[in-house]
C-alpha cells in the first residue's frame, strides 16, 4: 500500500499505461503522496474516487507511454518542482470504485483489492468489521476453493505451503502462502470474491 512510504514520495503506474480509453495521462497529489499514471481507472481506486489536485500531462504518439510520458513527470516531481507545473488542472479523471462490504449477520463479503510483490492477496476486509460482526465468535476465510480456519498472527504461523490469512499493518485482512505466492497458487487476483462466515450465536 502507498501509505507504507513516506509522504512526498513518486509512485509510478506503468500498469496498462497507454492512456486509457481517451489516450489521457495524468500526474496527481494525494494524501502528501504523488502518482503519475494512464487514465485507466487505477488513480480513481487508489484515492477512494479521486484526488482533488490532479494535472493533465501532454499527450504524444509514443511507442513506450511509461518512458516517454510518465518517467519524465515522476523525475519533475521528485526533483521537487510544482505539480502545476506538468500540465493544466483537470477533474476528469476515469473511474474505478472500489468494491463495498456486503455485511450480514454470520457472513462478511470482500474482495481483493491489491496483489503485492511477494503474490500475497490484500482484501478490503477490515479487522473493525470482522470484530464489529463477529463478537468474538471463530470465523472461517473462504476464497475460492479453499477455506483458512483461523486468522493467524503472521505467515508463518503455518506450515510452508499451506495457506494464511493475517490482518496486516493496515488492519486489512491479508491472504498469503508461507513461502509461497497466494496469486500464483491459488489463482486469485484482483477483485477475486473472500468471504468471512461466522459460527451462529448459541440460542
Amino acid at each position: 500500500m502507498f501509505r507504507d512510504f513516506p509522504t512526498g514520495t513518486v509512485h509510478l503506474l506503468g500498469v496498462n499505461d497507454y492512456g486509457g480509453a481517451q489516450g489521457r495521462w495524468h500526474a496527481v497529489k494525494f494524501e502528501g503522496h504523488y502518482f503519475v499514471a494512464a487514465d485507466n481507472g487505477l488513480l480513481t481506486l487508489l484515492t477512494d474516487g479521486g484526488p482533488a489536485d490532479v494535472v493533465r500531462l501532454r499527450n504524444m504518439e509514443t511507442p513506450s507511454p511509461t518512458r516517454d510520458i510518465l518517467a519524465p513527470a515522476a523525475v519533475h516531481l521528485a526533483q521537487g518542482h510544482p505539480l502545476e507545473h506538468l500540465g493544466p488542472t483537470t477533474t476528469e479523471l476515469y473511474q474505478l470504485l472500489n468494491r463495498q462490504l456486503r455485511i450480514q449477520d454470520h457472513r462478511i463479503t470482500g474482495h481483493v483489492v491489491h496483489v503485492d510483490h511477494y503474490g500475497n492477496l490484500i482484501t478490503n476486509i477490515t479487522r473493525t468489521a470482522v470484530e464489529a460482526v463477529g463478537h468474538g465468535r471463530t470465523c472461517a476465510v473462504h476464497f475460492g476453493r479453499e477455506t483458512v480456519r483461523e486468522i493467524a498472527p503472521h505467515f508463518q504461523a503455518t506450515a510452508p505451503g499451506e495457506a494464511v490469512c493475517i490482518f496486516n499493518s493496515q488492519e486489512v485482512l491479508c491472504i498469503g502462502i508461507n513461502q509461497g505466492n497466494a496469486a500464483e497458487l491459488l489463482g486469485l487476483y484482483f477483485d477475486s470474491q473472500v468471504d468471512v462466515r461466522f459460527a451462529p450465536e448459541p440460542s
